[in-house]
């Protein structure tokens, strides 16, 4: 009869600083010994434990081994939530937060896209798409110290006078033409030539309208073939238009007149007749002029002139509620509705001409380009732009100002 035993056998685990099967005194490189780790004598540092004979990192709580190094993920800006993942430092001054990047952006730099990632990735100073603040297009001008700069959009323009914009292009008179060019892409094209000395221009949904020293014109915006003249004038200069009627100030006859935009047989409505007037500009009721008489003002229709005031006047512009003009070196403004004494906005020398938007007017003044919020700026206007060459005439629309530079033949715009 056979008998079956069991056999127990014990096994005793090994120390971790030496391999399991390493005889007392023996040197196993390849084990787990920290005094002998990949080398019989190299130790590993003391925040290292030996695996497989490579010392490796062995990371106090709070921090994460990335690579050979522990690095806590909640505080540090180049281990920033994750290995690797470091902080933008572009124009910012950074700091990891609880695993997140905050950034603070140094003098020019913004966070214009609010990515942190990226840092303040833009610099206002200089950026021409955001310029002094974020969003702001210089309109492919240049970003100088946070402003934008004025962009030449035509030149070798002779002589340049008067502007007119609309929603899509630019319009202007030289020395002897009409021309226009693209607000987006200016390409000028002539619209009319051989015109004697063209001063005033305006335009309406179909036309253009400019004052000649004998004449005014009309043509059609987009196919001129033939200018049609609308009245013979003694040196007309400004002039307006509504769509319905053309309006324009004669200084040699001393007359204001009306002819419908589609031809009055050469018989225009005279509607007052001032010393040496100036500029026009026209509501949907009442039309203002400027002459040496002074600023009047009467009904669209005909009628007696209203005094807005006695002093020698010469620009002018309109919105909805006020008159602006220039008088005895000085931007003033009054009423629509009529005022007992013109409010003076700023003193600055000479301006010929004047423009105004929702909530400032601007004038050439000089060189410059200055405006003033319409309802003050304790007579310290902003100069917009320095360094012009006889500016001339303005106009301005939603996002920026236009205006001519007489005396070295160049049209500017200046984005808002």
């Amino acid at each position: 009869m056979r008998s079956w035993g069991w056999v127990v056998v014990v096994l005793a685990c090994s120390s971790p600083r030496t391999a399991p099967d390493a005889s007392p005194g023996a040197c196993d490189p390849m084990g787990f010994d920290p005094d002998n780790c990949g080398a019989c004598g190299h130790v590993c540092a003391p925040n290292e434990a030996c695996y497989s004979g490579v010392c490796q990192s062995v990371c106090a709580r709070g921090t994460s081994l990335c690579g050979t190094a522990c690095f806590d993920l909640a505080s540090d800006p180049n281990n920033c939530g994750a290995c690797g993942k470091a902080c933008n430092a572009t124009h910012a001054n950074v700091a990891c937060i609880a695993g997140g990047c905050n950034i603070t952006c140094k003098k020019s730099g913004a966070d214009c896209d609010s990515n942190p990632e990226n840092g303040c990735e833009i610099d206002l100073a200089t950026d021409s798409k955001n310029c002094g603040d974020c969003g702001r297009d210089c309109l492919g001008g240049p970003c100088l110290a946070r402003k934008c700069q004025p962009l030449v959009l035509a030149m070798s323009e002779p002589s340049a006078w008067a502007i007119a914009i609309d929603a899509a292009n630019v319009y202007w008179t030289t020395l002897d033409s009409v021309r226009s060019c693209a607000k987006n892409n200016c390409v000028p094209t002539t619209i009319a030539n051989n015109q004697q000395l063209p001063r005033g221009i305006a335009t309406d949904a179909n036309n253009v309208y400019w004052t000649t020293s004998g004449s005014v014109q009309a043509c059609a915006k987009n196919n001129c073939t033939t200018p049609i003249a609308l009245a013979t004038a003694q040196t007309a200069l400004g002039i307006a238009t509504d769509g319905v009627d053309v309006y324009w100030a004669e200084t040699a006859g001393g007359v204001v007149r009306r002819c419908e935009v589609s031809g009055c047989n050469n018989l225009p409505t005279t509607l007052a007749s001032p010393f040496q007037p100036y500029a026009v500009a026209i509501d949907k009721q009442n039309m203002f002029f400027t002459s040496q008489d002074g600023v009047r003002q009467l009904p669209i229709g005909g009628g007696t002139p209203q005094i807005v005031t006695y002093d020698n006047a010469y620009a002018l512009a309109l919105d909805a509620s006020n008159v602006y003009f220039t008088a005895n070196g000085q931007v003033r403004k009054c009423a629509v509705a009529g005022c007992i004494s013109p409010t003076v906005l700023a003193s600055f020398g000479q301006a010929i001409a004047l423009a105004v938007d929702a909530t400032d007017v601007y004038w050439c003044a000089g060189n410059a380009i200055q405006k003033c919020a319409i309802g003050g700026c304790n007579n310290t206007p902003t100069t917009l732009a320095t360094s012009q060459f006889t500016p001339f005439a303005l106009a301005v629309d939603s996002t920026a100002i236009y205006w001519t530079n007489h005396g070295n033949g160049t049209i500017m715009r200046l984005a808002k």
